[in-house]
Parts: C-alpha cells; sequence; structure tokens
C-alpha cells in the first residue's frame, strides 16, 4: 500500500499558520477598471506602444539574471553605482529579499504597519 504525501507535515511551522489569500469583491461585467489591482482605464501612449512592439522578438530570451543594464542605468539616473541600486518583482520580493539577507537572530525585521499581504510572510521567514 503507497504512504499518502502530506507537504503539510512537512512545511516549517511558520508556513503552516499560513493562510491562503482571499480577493476582495471582483466586479462582474463590462467597464469597470480595478485600480486595487493596478489596472489604467488609458491605452498607452503610441511611443510606449511602438517601443514595446520593437522588443517583442526579445521575448522569446530570458533576461539578464543580474539586471546589470538595468541597474546601471538606474544608477546613472540618480547618481549612484550599479551595485547601489536592487532590482525585484514587486515591493513584495524587495522586502523578501531583505528579510533574507538581514533577517534571523538578533537582526529579525519588524514592520511596523503591514500593507501587503506579503510582507509578513516575509518576516516570518527572516
Amino acid at each position: 500500500m503507497k504512504k499518502k504525501f502530506n507537504a503539510n507535515a512537512r512545511a516549517l511551522a511558520h508556513v503552516q499558520e499560513l493562510h491562503a489569500y482571499v480577493p476582495g469583491e471582483q466586479p462582474q461585467g463590462e467597464g469597470w477598471v480595478k485600480l486595487n489591482t493596478n489596472e489604467n482605464p488609458y491605452p498607452p501612449s503610441p511611443r510606449v506602444a511602438e517601443a514595446v512592439g520593437a522588443e517583442v522578438v526579445q521575448l522569446r530570451r530570458y533576461p539578464e539574471p543580474v539586471s546589470q543594464q538595468l541597474r546601471t542605468v538606474i544608477g546613472e539616473r540618480f547618481g549612484l553605482t550599479a551595485q547601489n541600486v536592487i532590482i525585484g518583482n514587486g515591493s513584495d520580493n524587495i522586502l523578501a529579499l531583505l528579510c533574507l539577507r538581514k533577517g534571523g537572530g538578533a537582526h529579525r525585521p519588524e514592520l511596523l504597519a503591514v500593507s501587503g499581504g506579503g510582507w509578513d510572510v516575509g518576516q516570518r521567514h527572516a
């Protein structure tokens, strides 16, 4: 007889305590723009559409793994070195990276105001 795999039993205690995200009310039908999910009521400018269209052929390739070119350009714009610029996939990812880097032990981060669902998870993981 096969044993059943129970992933929850193998998860760390703080992961077992997590609850699934429950989205708020989502309007149905046409004509709604959900600003809380970063939808935009306006189409992109023609210049943006042209620039995106020119890059479509690159979508088949993975981006630079450390975003060196992007970090360099941002650094130049703000008077920083690329080493002082961090790139992530949204604020939750940046906070998770910071918590993993500086978290644990005496350096455990404290978040005073939680305004995103992933922030608390990042802090618990640290």
